[in-house]
């Protein structure tokens, strides 16, 4: 119902249907994120140390895939790994873990210093912020904050 909305809004604007309505729909959700996003970090938190507290759930063996966003296996392509990756497997096994918000931004900000030791400063900016807004806990996504642990969502 909200995507219809969008896209009869866009229609009468002057430019392309397409770009209006997904920007529309971009803005709102960025907004949402805004206004909910500490309630939900919190609570997120919350949710993945009820987890590890609980005897009866252990964490999975440790994986990774390198450095996420593509990255490795965009250098895989050309029979190498990034420069920097070493920096990312540390990340991983750091938040493959999990543990407290405060644990998360130090293991971001040792990400970045490590990258940047690597000699790729910009890069480094870049890692934090994705890592920062893409890496909390208890999203479902395979790269979040306590990936090791089993059923961490926040809807039950």
């Amino acid at each position: 119902m909200l995507i219809e909305e969008y896209k009869s809004l866009a229609k009468a604007s002057k430019h392309s249907s397409k770009p209006c309505w997904l920007g529309a729909l971009l803005v709102t959700t960025l907004v949402f994120c805004l206004f909910t996003s500490r309630l939900c970090l919190a609570d997120s938190y919350q949710r993945l140390l009820e987890i590890t507290s609980n005897p009866d759930v252990t964490i999975a063996p440790f994986t990774t895939d390198g450095c996420s966003g593509g990255m490795s296996t965009l250098w895989s392509l050309f029979d190498q790994s990034p420069v920097w990756e070493y920096c990312c497997i540390l990340h991983d096994k750091v938040y493959w873990q999990g543990g407290t918000a405060q644990q998360r931004l130090k293991a971001d900000n040792n990400l970045q210093q490590c990258v940047i030791q690597a000699g790729y400063p910009r890069l480094a900016d870049l890692m934090y912020h994705a890592v920062r807004a893409g890496g909390g806990p208890c999203t479902g996504l395979p790269w979040r904050w306590g990936y090791g642990w089993p059923h961490c969502t926040l809807i039950e």
